[in-house]
């Protein structure tokens, strides 16, 4: 019992690879139809299953498209039992571009239920309600660019929605609007031409087609419909033709569309009709105009003595900054990072933020401080102390270095010592010093 299980499992899983294995595969046919209707007989259920790339000529019906949409992924009904059936088919390649369209035939969806059906037909000429929707295996789709919708209107009900897989469709320069939900959920539908002659983009009409990122409007357009690009999450551009903008809620009409991040491009002397749209993208610039370069600034560091900081640059306005790992400096513990030399006010790293060109210095205190009047060590003596003009080193070694700094550790004075060293101390202005011999430091006062 238990090998038969492990065979039947082995047999399906063979079938799925296989299944697998040709959907991988680009398998093309091109049909012609002659009689309407005859399209399902031409194709076994193999065909159905596997094609990827369909060239149709001739005179389809409803029929035949029906087959068509069933190898795209398309239901035939909504509502009813018919809508959890799964089609096998692959077809992501379709070319109509050559078929006449004819009456007759079965329908190819039903929108309605068993009690109050809502059949759908084809009609010559016509891009008909929901002709397409639900083809989710579609990827590109070729049609007579002269087809167009009822009166001109490309979809009353979503012509195109939910093919999910649609990159990229015929233009149709006939049609005059773009219908309620005709794209709606075409989230890989990457460019879509809106030609001259549009004058209404109504609601819901292209929400969720997230793949699109620049769009252009003809001079001809009048008016968008509610929410009708609705989540286009990745636009950037959008470029009008018309001196006067399309009536409609903006603000809804592009909600959830990175508006944010998006720059509208207006005709030449067109900027005052488009100020509603002002705070609503992040730009409405002329054609041709192109945004300021954003400042950006420096933050040097000057570490007074420590060790080198590196300089931040390209800092973005109001942007704060990471602190830096603190420098060192022997003698001296850091204190932290100030706006200016006077050590006015302490540079705050998590709510400061730069808005020019800006230098921190380093604040620093002595870690070893005497008594002012107390040797560094028994052999060294320093004075007067305080001091005008002169201060007096008696007992460091020849060669010895003497370092004065102020009391957050600049360095102001540096100098060699002889057997007895004389300090000039006239140049610094009244106040507290450290004086740096060896490791030993003391204070003195400047008078």
């Amino acid at each position: 019992m238990k090998k038969l299980i492990i065979k039947l499992k082995m047999s399906a899983l063979c079938a799925t690879l296989c299944v697998a294995a040709m959907q991988a595969q680009t398998i093309s046919r091109t049909i012609h139809i002659e009689v309407p209707g005859s399209l399902p007989d031409s194709l076994s259920e193999e065909d159905r299953a596997t094609i990827t790339d369909l060239v149709v000529t001739g005179v389809i019906n409803s029929t035949d498209f029906k087959a068509i949409r069933n190898m795209a992924g398309g239901k035939n009904a909504v509502g009813m039992a018919e809508v959890i059936k799964t089609y096998p088919g692959n077809l992501q390649y379709l070319d109509l571009s050559g078929v006449e369209f004819a009456t007759g035939g079965d329908f190819y969806y039903n929108n309605g239920s068993a009690g109050n059906p809502q059949y759908f037909t084809l009609t010559p000429g016509v891009i008909t309600d929901m002709m397409f929707s639900g083809c989710e295996r579609l990827k590109r789709l070729e049609l007579d660019s002269t087809l167009t919708g009822y009166g001109g209107i490309l979809s009353i009900i979503g012509a195109f929605d939910l093919c999910a897989n649609l990159e990229y469709i015929t233009p149709l320069p006939n049609a005059t609007k773009f219908g309620v939900q005709a794209f709606l959920g075409c989230i890989n539908l990457r460019d879509i031409l809106i030609p001259e002659g549009v004058t209404i983009i109504d609601h819901n009409c292209f929400n969720q087609c997230k793949a699109l990122t620049k769009l252009t409007f003809p001079s001809t357009l009048t008016a968008f419909g509610d929410l009708a690009f609705y989540s286009c999450s990745s636009l950037t551009e959008l470029h009008f033709l018309s001196q006067t903008p399309p009536s409609g809620n903006i603000s809804r009409c592009f909600n959830k569309s990175n508006a944010e991040n998006c720059i509208v491009y207006v005709p030449k002397g067109a900027l005052e009709a488009y100020s509603s749209f002002q705070g609503v993208f992040k730009a409405v610039l002329e054609e041709g105009d192109k945004l300021p370069e954003e400042a950006t600034f420096f933050v040097a560091f000057d570490a007074r003595g420590g060790n080198a900081v590196d300089t931040l640059f390209s800092i973005a306005s109001d942007a704060t900054i990471d602190a830096p790992e603190n420098p060192a400096k022997d003698g001296f513990s850091f204190e932290g990072w100030y706006v200016d030399s006077l050590y006015t006010a302490e540079w705050d790293f998590a709510t400061s933020t730069v808005v020019s060109d800006t230098t921190l210095y380093a604040k620093w205190n002595a870690d070893i401080v005497e008594s002012i009047n107390a040797p560094t060590n028994a052999g060294v003596n320093i004075f007067p102390n305080p001091a005008t003009d002169k201060i007096f080193i008696k007992g460091i070694l020849q060669g010895e270095k003497i370092v004065i700094t102020d009391i957050s550790g600049k360095t102001l004075i540096s100098e060699t010592a002889n057997d007895e060293a004389i300090i000039s101390v006239s140049s610094l202005a009244k106040g507290l010093y450290l004086i740096k011999t060896g490791n030993n430091t003391t204070k003195f006062i400047k008078e």
